[in-house]
């Protein structure tokens, strides 16, 4: 008596059976992989996006806060150095 008879008691149609349950089951298995690898996918853009974001808004305040100290240094010149304006100087260094 060979191992299928033993077995299956010589049914084959237990081992078909059984055959498509276990495909059956590789496919589910497979198509919750990719369910799962989407969700992925999604979250990680989702966190790519907000860190490119906050890197940018980061990027812009630190322009900003270099150009102002240039701009304020700009007037001083213009008003202390090229004509001098006695307001100006009381309002931005103090009395004179």
């Amino acid at each position: 008596m060979n191992y299928r008879a033993r077995l299956f008691g010589g049914d084959t149609a237990s081992l078909k059976a059984l055959a498509a349950l276990l495909i059956c089951g590789i496919f589910i298995l497979g198509f919750s992989v990719l369910a799962a690898v989407s969700g992925v996918d999604s979250l990680t853009q989702q966190a790519e996006e907000n860190l490119v974001r906050r890197g940018w808004a980061a990027h812009v305040s630190e322009l900003t806060a270099s150009v102002v100290p240039q701009i304020d240094w700009d007037d001083a010149v213009a008003k202390l150095d090229n004509t001098f304006d006695p307001n100006w100087a009381r309002t931005n260094i103090g009395p004179i």
